[in-house]
């Protein structure tokens, strides 16, 4: 796998799941169903979107393409129209349709029958009749105390002479249809719209309510049992994950770097940063480190490809491990990505080496104590491709940080009275080079002398009487 696709595949993994609908294209074949079922491709026919006029005409096979607007999303109805003298939809019925997925390519079949034949009386047409006149029917009801039963004849009435046939024989089928659904059929919903087209209403009303009660009992144990599955399909998608891993961990302990690689990017196929966002991040940092420990180890332009690699994991891994809310996941992968940018720095070189090192710089722990002494070169400003006897800057930075840091401790370990200060100690106190040697610190010996002095004088005369008389013996004898 080349760099740029393994890039790729590592920017399509931090995109959403969803598509977008937006260019779905309704591709469809129009035919004529002749009396034998036999099929004849219609070319030349206007195919309309209902909804918006857009139409478009067929070619050769009857075939058309026809670009849906972003604002119908897959599942949605929509309707055609054919333009053809003498013929109408069969199948879709009347021309309703769902908008497809972006998944589901395949052609759709628009079939036309001719006006009057007798596959016109199916049962599917036939209850989507009663269910549209259904809907109809309810423009009838008025205030008037008589509440009169609607009038279903205008609506067959349409219908009949759109496909050919006489309001009798509409009728006469509708009743037909009616009866054999009561004598035969146990389906609710179908005896329901045989009641409502013989206008008992109350027997209907009850149908249709134990229909939709029993729909959604049968919802609620999909919904379970879909639950269910996708529960088992999680479990066993989170131990192809774990086992993966564990596959790298296995070779990468080995040494066998790139075994590791591929079986963290099988692992990282399975994983989602949308829904799993921590373990996606896991995930990729295993990537990340299989590229460096490649790139470190490889040659000629490998190495920059497996360490830009690298780079690019943890930078990707750094959008789920933020500093505010997982501050140790952060400052971990803060420190790999400053070592990945060190180490490409340093093979890289010049100007651009230069910046990746000052970027790795601000990605390692600050201290230039804590750091490796190339880039602690490049913090105090050395050369980093100096050999490291070569770099006194950055080691006298190091010393210096570390005599300061013993200073600051000693200064809190001592004692505040010059009388109980180390001599350097206390010469430095008074001004001097606290570096001397012990004897040429006259000031602070003598100081520490006289301190001693002036504490026993003082402790003396606080034991002294207060008395004139007293003070004045006391001296006379000495």
């Amino acid at each position: 796998m080349t760099h740029s696709h393994r890039l790729s595949l590592l920017l399509l993994s931090l995109l959403s799941p969803a598509l977008c609908v937006a260019g779905i294209t309704l591709k469809g074949r129009v035919v004529l169903v002749g009396s034998q079922d036999e099929l004849t491709p219609a070319e030349g026919v206007m195919v309309t979107l209902e909804e918006t006029g857009d139409s478009e005409r067929t070619k050769a096979g009857g075939l058309f393409n026809l670009p849906l607007p972003e604002a119908f999303r897959p599942g949605e109805r929509i309707t055609l129209q054919i333009t053809k003298d003498d013929w109408r939809i069969q199948y879709p019925l009347d021309g309703e349709l769902r908008v497809p997925n972006s998944r589901e390519r395949q052609r759709i079949d628009v079939r036309l029958l001719p006006v009057g034949s007798k596959k016109w009386w199916s049962d599917d047409r036939i209850e989507k009749l009663i269910a549209d006149m259904a809907a109809q029917a309810r423009e009838q009801i008025t205030p008037d105390a008589a509440q009169p039963k609607p009038d279903f004849g205008r609506y067959i009435q349409e219908w009949a002479t759109q496909y050919g046939f006489s309001l009798e024989q509409a009728q006469a089928e509708i009743a037909r249809w009616a009866t054999e659904v009561e004598q035969h059929q146990d389906d609710l919903y179908k005896l329901g719209l045989a009641a409502f087209a013989e206008k008992h209403f109350g027997r209907a009303q009850q149908l249709f309510r134990d229909s939709a009660a029993t729909n959604v009992e049968r919802m609620r144990q999909s919904e379970e049992r879909i639950a269910a599955e996708q529960e088992q399909r999680e479990h066993f998608r989170e131990m192809a994950i774990r086992d993966y891993r564990l596959e790298g961990d296995a070779a990468y302990n080995n040494y066998a770097f790139a075994p590791a690689f591929e079986a963290y990017e099988n692992a990282l196929a399975l994983t989602n940063l949308d829904q799993r966002p921590q373990q996606w991040a896991e995930v990729i940092m295993d990537v990340a480190k299989a590229h460096y420990a490649i790139g470190i180890r490889t040659r000629g332009a490998e190495v920059q490809e497996h360490l830009s690699e690298a780079v690019a994991a943890y930078r990707a891994a750094l959008e789920v491990y933020t500093r505010a809310q997982l501050p140790q996941q952060w400052a971990t992968t803060q420190n790999n990505l400053g070592t990945a940018l060190q180490e490409q720095g340093t093979r890289t070189g010049r100007e651009a080496g230069q910046r990746l090192l000052a970027e790795a710089v601000g990605r390692l722990p600050r201290s230039p104590r804590g750091l490796h002494p190339r880039a602690a070169a490049a913090a105090v400003g050395d050369h980093p491709e100096q050999p490291r006897h070569r770099a006194p800057r950055a080691r006298h930075a190091h010393r210096r940080g570390g005599r300061a840091a013993t200073a600051r401790r000693g200064r809190r370990r001592l004692p505040r009275s010059p009388r109980g200060l180390h001599p350097r100690a206390a010469a430095a106190g008074l001004g001097h080079d606290p570096e001397q040697p012990r004897q040429r610190a006259p000031r602070a010996r003598h100081a520490h002398r006289r301190g001693g002095r002036a504490a026993t004088a003082r402790r003396g005369r606080r034991r002294l009487p207060r008395s004139p008389t007293t003070t004045a013996a006391y001296f006379f004898v000495l």
